[in-house]
């Protein structure tokens, strides 16, 4: 579906996407950004009108003061330099955004904007629930995985959905639903411009494959990935489509460079390496819970025990005797029963008495 036929399919209240409404986001923090800029340009243009100033700008969007406190970029392209947009310029930054005396007095507060707040609310059966008051709801193409694939995924799962709710047929699995349109979708109207549907079931699916790999850290920030050896990759955060290296596939000599920064290599690591190390780890943790504390107590041993108290992590213990194999089973006083024929170590208790000595 295209962007016009989609226009058309709009609720006849919500207007039309204009250019802007497509370069944006719509997070909570750009949505409170542009409100409170729009706030503040506002009252600077209330202070203008008294003042007469022509030392500050009164900025029309927030990408115009953006550009105010970064490095003029050069002529032969767009971008500014990925080191201004990361504040790590040392001839740019906040320090270039001239403001008014008005604006500094903390005293003269005049500014109010809309922001979104979590708020208890009623709802039904009289509880409470913590949500965002203020809801925004927009009305757009996304665009994502559009293609012909959808047209006919969509038929399917729409016909699938009337069988079910006029209760002509049960689907409550992948077994059902390929049964479904093998029995009811494998033939076509006549006006239709396929001549026939073909289905196929994959009863199983193999996953257990050498190739997968553990994700990323912070991947959602890396919009280029190249490959470079087996199990290495080279990953920037922005990617180039205007330089001519890159258009010809010469990656490794981007010309772009300096405003969007450089290539960082990463090892890749295996899911079955990163599991044989996970189990190599349980083996020695294991081998270590296996060593019995009365191989290294004796009679007299001074030794501590970790215990699940906040006050005292650690009891600390003397062995009044060597340790010993129970004849009958035995239980002390605190409730806790031992069984015949486990070794068991006596020991007391012993104070420790820390004594801090001041000038």
């Amino acid at each position: 579906m295209g962007q016009r036929a989609f226009e058309k399919c709009k609720p006849y209240f919500v207007r039309t996407a204009q250019f802007k409404d497509k370069v944006t986001c719509c997070c909570r923090q750009h949505v409170e950004m542009r409100s409170l800029f729009k706030s503040c340009m506002q009252f600077r243009k209330r202070l203008l009108s008294r003042e007469g100033s022509s030392e500050v700008k009164l900025y029309e969007s927030l990408s115009e003061l953006v550009d105010d406190t970064l490095c003029t970029h050069s002529a032969n392209t767009h971008q500014h330099k990925i080191s201004c947009l990361d504040r790590l310029c040392s001839e740019c930054g906040v320090c270039k955004f001239s403001m008014l005396p008005g604006e500094l007095d903390e005293s003269d507060v005049q500014i109010s904007w809309e922001r979104y707040e979590y708020k208890n609310v009623k709802v039904k059966g009289d509880k409470m629930i913590r949500k965002l008051v203020l809801i925004l709801r927009n009305y757009f193409e996304t665009s994502h995985a559009r293609g012909p694939q959808d047209a006919a995924g969509g038929f399917i799962k729409k016909q699938a959905d009337l069988a079910v709710i006029r209760g002509t047929h049960v689907i409550q699995s992948s077994s059902d639903l390929f049964d479904y349109a093998q029995s009811n979708l494998s033939t076509t109207a006549d006006s239709s411009k396929c001549s026939r549907r073909i289905f196929r079931y994959v009863d199983s699916v193999n996953r257990d494959r050498d190739r997968n790999f553990l994700p990323v850290k912070e991947n959602r920030k890396i919009h280029r990935v190249r490959s470079f050896n087996d199990g290495e990759i080279f990953v920037r955060k922005l990617s180039c489509y205007s330089c001519q290296s890159c258009i010809v596939g010469n990656y490794s000599t981007c010309m772009n460079d300096a405003q969007l920064g450089t290539y960082n290599k990463i090892k890749m690591v295996k899911e079955s390496e990163h599991n044989d190390t996970d189990a190599d780890s349980d083996n020695d943790e294991g081998v270590d819970d296996e060593t019995n504390i009365c191989d290294f107590v004796s009679k007299g041993t001074i030794f501590a025990v970790k215990a699940d108290d906040t006050d005292c992590p650690y009891y600390i213990l003397r062995a009044s005797k060597d340790p010993i194999i129970l004849r009958k089973t035995a239980t002390d006083k605190w409730g806790a029963s031992y069984h015949q024929g486990n070794k068991v170590i006596y020991v007391t208790t012993l104070t420790l008495l820390i004594i801090t000595h001041s000038n």
